[in-house]
């Protein structure tokens, strides 16, 4: 009984300072939430410990995409200098540059267009950035896109036009 009570605290310890395999980080997924929150430090201190700049979550979500969906322009940023694709696609065939057309972001559509981003990638649907912009009022934002050779179809104005979000 002495020699189990001497070995249970060692055990004990043993157990709980050794992480196990559903313990362990998953670095990919934690700079994908990152990036969408805009923690940038958070972003840098991952890709330092090795998380894929370009890691893919269930829905095929990059770090650049949900940066860029939230306006997170320093982060986009980043992400472009450490490779990110600025093309690359989720299962709905969107892109970064979808997502901060449809959310807004001038600075970030700026950043991903002047990085190549395919101004006239459409998704599954068949819709581009420009199409949305535009159906969306985001008219500074369609500018940008018109400037950079996007030439979809263009959705309906609205009558006075929305402002992007800038941050």
């Amino acid at each position: 009984m002495r020699s189990l009570r001497r070995g249970l605290p060692v055990l004990l310890i043993a157990a709980l300072g050794w992480p196990s395999a559903s313990q362990a980080r998953d670095l990919n997924a934690e700079l994908i939430n990152a990036a969408r929150e805009g923690r940038m430090a958070m972003v840098r201190s991952l890709l330092a410990e090795g998380a894929d700049v370009n890691a893919q979550n269930a829905n095929g979500k990059t770090a650049l995409m949900g940066a860029a969906y939230f306006g997170n322009e320093r982060v986009v940023r980043l992400m472009l200098a450490e490779g990110a694709d600025v093309n690359a696609k989720d299962k709905a065939e969107a892109t970064a540059l979808m997502a901060a057309a449809n959310s807004g972001h001038v600075g970030v559509v700026q950043a991903l267009v002047a990085e190549g981003a395919d101004v006239n990638a459409t998704s599954k649907t068949g819709v581009t950035a420009l199409q949305n912009a535009t159906t969306l009022g985001y008219t500074d934002i369609a500018k940008v896109l018109e400037e950079a050779g996007g030439g979809g179809k263009k959705g309906r104005k609205g009558k006075k036009g929305k402002k992007s979000k800038r941050k």
